[in-house]
This record gives structure tokens, C-alpha cells and sequence, in this order.
């Protein structure tokens, strides 16, 4: 399946209409913040940021500036593209179910957005549709990712839970936290657990992010 079929595929399962744009390449990206920096500087100096210069980010939807469009940096990414087009489908079917917020309006909301984006709901979803697009699809390397990709959101979010349930109990029950070896050890041997945990899901995420990109890469030679 080419990479138009499965944009086309991917619009049928979603519902998306066909106003929907993919621009494929840096070149194209390039020459679409040009067309903004006039009317929205801080847009296009965000999305140069965040998607030109990142070694990481393959694919964005710039949904602030244009809600049909989709900035993907190869056609080899298309589980990058399932991704991101389930966004537009969160941003446009089902918007009331999930937190948007403008990451590019100032430096306070961009850094919320680095902060929030490793647990947010909107990307676990989103994840979620990509791993099992790639799985019908079978894309052995892009299944891989997001499947791991999905185990790490889910890893943040299980961390943060903790952290808030051991500040809380140290809150209400200072002496029991403070004074009991027991305790403190306890407290101490979970989060080093899960420390590892995490640790272990982020090395096979980006393991199998660089056997991704690396086909992708050999690929478009």
C-alpha cells in the first residue's frame, strides 16, 4: 500500500474529510512556516523549534495555525501519520474530550507542554491508534515503537500517580514516613523499581526508534 492509500485509508477509518493536507519532507515544511512567519512569527519560530530542529519529532499537526494540515518529515513514516492524523480526528470528532492547549503562545505554555505531553491522554490515544494501525497493517519496526511508546505513557503516568499517593501519605503521616526504617525502605524500594522500569521502557522505545529510523533512512536513499 502506497502512502496515499493509506491517508485515504486512514481518513475512511477516522471519518476525517478530505480537506485534510499532508505535506511530506523538510522542504515542504520549510516552505510552509515561510508562508506564516509574516502573520504568526511565534508559530513559525515554534514549529521550527519543535519540528525542524528535533531529531525526534517526525511528524507534528500544527492545529493552532491550520487544522488541516499535517507536517510529517517522510513517507516512510506512516504509523507518524496514523498518529498524527488521530489527532485531527481528537481535534475536530471528539475536542471536548481532550486538553488543548497552544504550546506556541509563550514560553510558560511551552514548557507546561513538555511537562504534560509525556502523560497527557491525547497522546496515549493517539499512540494507541498508531501501534494498532501498524499492527494490520504489519510494520514489524513502527508496531514496535508505538507499542513501546504506549508502555511508556502509561509508565509516566503510573510515576506521577505514586509520587502524588507518597507526598500525600508524607503529608498526613509525617512521623510514620520520617521515622519508620520500614517505611523509608519500602518507599524507597518501589520507586527504585519503577525507576527501572521506566528505565527499561525508554531503551527499547528508542531502540527500536533508531531501527525505524534508520530503515526510513536507507529507505529514501
Amino acid at each position: 500500500m502506497t502512502f496515499e492509500e493509506h491517508v485515504e485509508n486512514i481518513k475512511k477509518e477516522l471519518g476525517i474529510d478530505s480537506n485534510l493536507q499532508i505535506v511530506c519532507g523538510e522542504d515542504g515544511a520549510r516552505d510552509y512556516i515561510e508562508s506564516i512567519r509574516k502573520k504568526n512569527p511565534s508559530h513559525a519560530k515554534c514549529l521550527e523549534d519543535m519540528y525542524l530542529k528535533s531529531k525526534n519529532t517526525r511528524g507534528i499537526y500544527p492545529w493552532p495555525v491550520d487544522e488541516d494540515l499535517i507536517l510529517i518529515k517522510s513517507k516512510n513514516y506512516v504509523g507518524t501519520l496514523a498518529h498524527e492524523m488521530r489527532h485531527v480526528w481528537q481535534y475536530k470528532k471528539a475536542k471536548d474530550k481532550f486538553c488543548w492547549s497552544d504550546p506556541c503562545r509563550n514560553k510558560l505554555k511551552k514548557n507546561l507542554n513538555i511537562i504534560i505531553y509525556p502523560v497527557s491522554k491525547k497522546e496515549l490515544d493517539a499512540n494507541k491508534y498508531a501501534r494498532d494501525y501498524c499492527k494490520k497493517e504489519r510494520m514489524e519496526e513502527e508496531f514496535n515503537f508505538y507499542r513501546w511508546a504506549v508502555f511508556e505513557i502509561c509508565m509516566n503516568r503510573f510515576a506521577v500517580l505514586l509520587f502524588l499517593i507518597i507526598i500525600l501519605c508524607t503529608i498526613m503521616f509525617p512521623s510514620l514516613f520520617f521515622f519508620s526504617v520500614v517505611s523509608v525502605v519500602s518507599v524507597v524500594s518501589v520507586v527504585g523499581v519503577v525507576g527501572v522500569l521506566m528505565l527499561i521502557v525508554t531503551c527499547r522505545k528508542k531502540f527500536y526508534e533508531e531501527k525505524l529510523k534508520s530503515k526510513c533512512s536507507l529507505d529514501d536513499q
